[in-house]
C-alpha cells in the first residue's frame, strides 16, 4: 500500500491509498496519477504534454499552477503554463529511499524529468530548466480550474487569473526550491550516474 499525499494550487490536501499488486505502478507513476486525477485526466488518456507538445528552447517564461508530493521518499512534481499557453511537466524522482532501483529509467531515483521524460544530466535542457524555475512565477489555480485549463488548446495568462486560487504560492515555492537546490548538488550527478546506496 502506498499512500501519496498531494497538495494543489489551492492548497488543498488529500492523502491517497493505493494498493501495488506485483505488475502495479511504480511510484513515481502514483505520483503522476495522482496530479493526473487532479488535471481530470484518466492515466491511459493522452497528457497535454502529448497532444500539445512543447520545445524547451521555445519556452521564454513559466508560471506554476499545481505542485505534488509523494511519500515514496519525496518525489516532487510541479505542473506550469508555459509563456506560449502550453502545459509542462516538471519532476524530481525520490532521491531518500535507499535500494536496488533501475538506472537511466523515468523511475529512476534522483532524476530530473520533463514531460515524463529523463533530462540529462549537467545538459542544455537541465539549464534551461533551471532556469525557468528560478525566474518562475506563482498562480496556484483551484481544482476545477485545473480541469478546465487542462482542455484548452492555448491557456492565456487571463485564463489563470479567471481561476486563481486565494493560495500565495508558498507550497510550489517550497518544492521549486527543493528541485533547484538538489539539481544543483555533486550527490544529484553521484545518484544519477550509480543509483542509491543499498545501505546506509
Amino acid at each position: 500500500m502506498v499512500t501519496v499525499f498531494a497538495v494543489v494550487g489551492s492548497l488543498a490536501a488529500a492523502r491517497i491509498s493505493i494498493p501495488l499488486s506485483d505488475q502495479a505502478m511504480t511510484l513515481s507513476r502514483v505520483l503522476l496519477a495522482c496530479v493526473l486525477t487532479t488535471l481530470g485526466c484518466a492515466s491511459k488518456t493522452r497528457r497535454p504534454w502529448d497532444s500539445r507538445p512543447v520545445t524547451l528552447s521555445d519556452i521564454d517564461s513559466i508560471t506554476l499552477v499545481l505542485g505534488a508530493i509523494a511519500q515514496d521518499g519525496g518525489s516532487r512534481e510541479l505542473v506550469g503554463v508555459t509563456n506560449t499557453g502550453q502545459m509542462c511537466l516538471i519532476a524530481l524522482n525520490q532521491h531518500s529511499f535507499l535500494g536496488n532501483y533501475p538506472l537511466h529509467e523515468i523511475e529512476s531515483p534522483g532524476r530530473l524529468c520533463f514531460n515524463e521524460r529523463l533530462v540529462g544530466v549537467r545538459s542544455k535542457d537541465e539549464r534551461l530548466i533551471m532556469d525557468l524555475l528560478r525566474s518562475a512565477d506563482f498562480l496556484p489555480v483551484t481544482d476545477e480550474g485545473i480541469r478546465q485549463l487542462v482542455n484548452m488548446d492555448t491557456i492565456a495568462h487571463t485564463d489563470l487569473e479567471t481561476f486563481a486560487s486565494d493560495s500565495d504560492g508558498q507550497f510550489l515555492r517550497a518544492i521549486r526550491d527543493h528541485i533547484l537546490a538538489y539539481v544543483e548538488t555533486e550527490k544529484y550527478i553521484e545518484v544519477a550516474k550509480n543509483g542509491l546506496p543499498l545501505h546506509p
